[in-house]
């Protein structure tokens, strides 16, 4: 029993030296893609129209503070990177409490548009989305490949203001309320 204990001691220190090292490796990798994109521009194709479950729409771009912008590589799982039933839980969230504050911006570059369109109309996603066949905002931007970073706020100029997707980190979403919610109270402020 006695040599078990110290056995036992080495295993969780080691245990717990892997999940330190893993926390900060993870650690690093955030701060780097903060690095690399927090005020970049992005930049948008002029091009592609907005869709509404699979048909064409007349929606505008809203012209709000900010702009939440979702990208979607739809190779693998797309119903698992989705998450479209908590994205409208958030559109409904900023409608109800933020009115005017920020807009949603979907952009997919789908494998399947019947498998994506049937996804939209499952989870009843009814907000327009950008179907972009060839991917040209992928190619314009370049974006990570991870897809905890391909969602990003952007400021009124399209900069990127944060970074990370709200629906897999509820973290992300209260920075991101706590940046559009506090913003125009700063400007105003300021203004005579």
């Amino acid at each position: 029993m006695k040599t078990r204990l110290p056995l036992l001691l080495v295993f969780v220190s080691i245990a717990l030296s892997f999940c330190a090292c893993e926390n900060y490796n993870r650690t690093r990798e955030i701060k780097k893609v903060q690095r690399a994109w927090i005020g970049k521009t992005i930049r948008f194709p002029a091009d592609i129209q907005p869709e509404n479950s699979g048909k064409d729409t007349l929606w505008q771009i809203q012209e709000t503070p900010y702009k939440i912008l979702l990208y979607i590589d739809t190779v693998g799982c797309t119903s698992c990177k989705l998450l479209l039933i908590v994205w409208n839980k958030l559109i409904e969230e900023v409608e109800a409490d933020m009115k005017g504050q920020a807009s949603f911006l979907f952009y997919f570059h789908p494998k399947d548009k019947k498998e994506l369109n049937f996804i939209f109309r499952k989870d009843r996603f009814y907000h327009p989305v950008f179907i972009d066949d060839e991917n040209e905002i992928g190619r314009l931007n370049k974006f990570p490949q991870q897809i905890e970073y391909q969602c990003f706020l952007l400021n009124k100029d399209n900069r990127v203001v944060c970074i990370g997707n709200p629906t897999l980190n509820p973290y992300i979403w209260e920075m991101y309320k706590k940046i559009i919610m506090t913003a125009p109270k700063q400007i105003k402020a300021l203004s005579p």
